[in-house]
């Protein structure tokens, strides 16, 4: 039927993102515990099929957000999910693929991870708001980075790069919320 292969009306939708013409993605959360909420078109939106994931065992139950990935030609992307674990913390994964999203490996799990960035699908930057860390395997180990530390009560809440050397932070300050800052590197 129709309805089997149209986006479900339940559930918040995250976003989307297109590989190319006929193939894309639409992430979201519904508040199911262990349910993905992530769907595909291969037919330039006409028709969608719900894609599983394995979820890390060691964290579940867990409700699951899913965001729109990122792709990096030929064939690479990147798939950001937010776990709220059965012990109450949030987790990032990042799946990824090589194969321009028919299937998805899941990375490890960084803990608070909200900010991330990524150039390609192996190499990318994410952020629990204090620290920060940086991958070149596709998010399956990740580097805890030593910089000169922002000001006092500071986080990251945005991260941008346009090449491996070349960025740019975003700050708040948790005391003054309306307070932000702009942070660029070149190393």
């Amino acid at each position: 039927s129709d309805e089997e292969h149209s986006l479900p009306e339940n559930g918040f939708k995250n976003g989307g993102a297109f590989m190319n013409t006929n193939n894309g993605w639409i992430g979201g959360y519904t508040p199911t515990e262990n349910f993905v909420w992530l769907y595909r078109t291969t037919d330039q939106g006409r028709s969608w099929s719900k894609v599983e994931l394995d979820l890390p065992a060691g964290l579940l139950p867990a409700f699951v957000d899913t965001y729109p990935p990122r792709f990096f030609p030929p064939a690479g992307g990147v798939l950001p999910v937010r776990l709220m674990a059965a012990d109450g913390k949030y987790y990032n994964i990042f799946y990824t693929t090589r194969n321009g999203g028919e299937s998805w490996v899941q990375t490890s799990a960084i803990p608070n991870a909200r900010v991330y960035e990524f150039i390609s699908a192996s190499e990318g930057w994410a952020s629990d708001g204090s620290s920060l860390m940086r991958t070149f395997d596709g998010a399956v180990t990740w580097i805890l980075l030593s910089y000169s530390g922002l000001p006092e009560g500071e986080r990251f809440t945005m991260l941008n790069f346009v090449s491996a050397t070349m960025g740019w932070a975003l700050t708040t300050n948790d005391a003054t919320t309306t307070a932000h800052h702009l942070y660029r590197t070149n190393d």
